[in-house]
């Protein structure tokens, strides 16, 4: 049947049974929001009129919509962040992903902010959305009406208190061991991890994981973590006191690090211009090996390091299939944690700073 013959099926039917086709739409696409009575009207007029429509997943390349939607839309609830953190590149490639991926199953994306979770938004508090995903830093004690709707926490590594939802995350395990199984494959033996925000838990596993990797290898591993908190996830790139501190921690090492690890590209824009105050040339003294791969930060700098890939698209992918397998079976216990492995470093990526 052609798209044409089957939205004039629907308008038929719909005049039959007395209703609208957008209800009849809502009805053959499973989407809710349609009582049962007229759901039996509707059944049967199709019968009188013979209309049986394809299954949602042959429809035009659509996936199929779980069972349990009654609005069609789906809130990016943004916690205890601005909304420029949504700026930032990996976290803009995620959202990108997720409407994407949401709108090929025919819903809606919206964004809503709150400070705080005890602090309701109307898509919580008034059921605007079929489910929630939630990215942002607070990690304040929950109010039951969160465990009213489907949740998945992604990016945000504060957030493994809440049972109440899924978390989809980065493998910061896994970004630490390939950090080190890159440097060791380059035949460095002196190495360190350098990290100025030391209360980003993402952070701190990545750093853990990188050196217990490089020890097993029989590398010697230095971890310099700034004593207070460097600039945070949206304020700028300008390197403030604590870093400058840090920086001279490392360059004071003795015995000198070859190369270090930087949990992500954002420090490692402070970073090079800290090593230019000592003269020291990123490739030359010392090599760099950063985390996150944007590319919009990279460029800037010169040599431009090879930086662990985190698979923002798949992050954002895992969200929305976990999140839709949430919806269609709400009876599954939540808390289930998916740890996304990193992309592996390209040969392109292997600069000069790197040998």
């Amino acid at each position: 049947m052609s798209e044409y013959s089957a939205a004039m099926s629907i308008l038929k039917v719909a005049k039959m049974a007395g209703v609208t086709h957008g209800t009849v739409s809502r009805l053959i696409n499973s989407r809710g929001g349609v009582s049962e009575a007229t759901a039996q009207r509707i059944r049967k007029a199709m019968a009188k009129l013979g209309y049986r429509p394809k299954p949602p997943e042959q429809r035009r390349g659509k996936t199929a919509r779980p069972a349990g939607l009654h609005t069609g839309n789906v809130c990016l609830l943004l916690v205890g962040a601005p909304r420029e953190v949504l700026d930032r590149p990996g976290i803009s490639t995620t959202v990108a992903t997720l409407e994407a991926e949401l709108r090929r199953r025919g819903l809606s994306l919206f964004l809503a902010q709150t400070g705080s979770l005890k602090d309701l938004p109307p898509c919580v508090s008034r059921r605007k959305a079929d489910g929630l995903l939630l990215t942002g830093e607070a990690c304040d004690a929950e109010p039951a009406a969160y465990r009213s709707l489907p949740a998945v926490w992604l990016l945000s590594s504060h957030t493994q208190p809440h049972k109440w939802a899924d978390h989809v995350l980065p493998d910061n395990e896994r970004i630490g061991a390939m950090a080190a199984e890159y440097l060791a494959a380059r035949g460095h033996r002196l190495v360190a991890f350098y990290n100025d925000q030391p209360k980003h838990p993402g952070f701190a596993v990545r750093g853990a994981a990188f050196c217990a990797a490089a020890r097993e290898r029989g590398m010697e591993c230095q971890s310099f973590v700034a004593e207070t908190p460097g600039p945070g996830l949206v304020w700028g790139f300008g390197p403030n006191a604590a870093c400058v501190k840090l920086v001279e921690r490392l360059l004071a090492a003795a015995p000198k690090p070859q190369a270090v690890f930087v949990p992500t590209d954002e420090q490692v824009l402070r970073l090079y211009p800290l090593l230019a105050r000592h003269s020291v040339v990123p490739g030359r003294d010392l090599g760099i090996l950063s985390c996150d791969n944007q590319e919009v930060w990279l460029r800037q700098l010169d040599p431009r390091p090879p930086s662990i890939d985190l698979n923002f698209e798949l992050i954002g992918r895992r969200a929305v299939e976990q999140l839709m397998s949430r919806i269609a079976h709400p009876e599954q216990p939540p808390g289930t944690r998916i740890l996304v492995p990193p992309k592996p470093i390209e040969t392109a990526q292997e600069m000069s700073n790197i040998r």
